[in-house]
């Protein structure tokens, strides 16, 4: 006759049962704290709510990726009754605060209904976004930036 060797640990003692719940929370506990964390890194979002004025951001990275410069996608959206634009500092500007000559790295915003997106590249790390009015006075914009 065949005897089996039993441990503290066989599926007919209340000590496996609780382990085995245990584990299942453990589990439970890591896959919430998972999806919370993925749900937190869906970017970042700035409301321009006095679109006469100029407005600075910071911006960090909210995403996870395996690269070291991920790329940037900024969406504006709103209405303006003038223009406007947004830009990522990165060279000169002249008296008023514009940027010359970065068109990679500027969003020009026309009256009206604006949704407009850009991509920019190469951002390392933290990276200033600036509204600047050109001749908006009334409206508001929501900037969602995925980086």
């Amino acid at each position: 006759m065949l005897q089996f060797k039993t441990n503290a640990y066989t599926a007919s003692t209340p000590l496996y049962d609780m382990v085995i719940r245990n584990k299942y929370i453990l589990v439970v506990i890591l896959l919430l704290g998972v999806l919370l964390y993925f749900k937190r890194c869906n970017g970042s979002s700035f409301d321009v709510d006095d679109v006469a004025k100029r407005h600075e951001f910071t911006v960090k990275p909210t995403n996870f990726t395996t690269t070291i410069d991920a790329p940037a996608v900024i969406h504006v959206k709103g209405h303006l009754d003038g223009r406007a634009v947004v830009f990522i500092p990165n060279g000169t500007q002249d008296s008023s605060g514009l940027p010359i000559g970065n068109e990679f790295y500027t969003l020009k915003l026309p009256p009206g209904a604006v949704d407009k997106q850009m991509t920019c590249e190469m951002i390392p790390r933290d990276f200033p976004l600036i509204y600047q009015p050109i001749t908006a006075n009334k409206g508001s914009l929501v900037i969602d930036v995925n980086f």
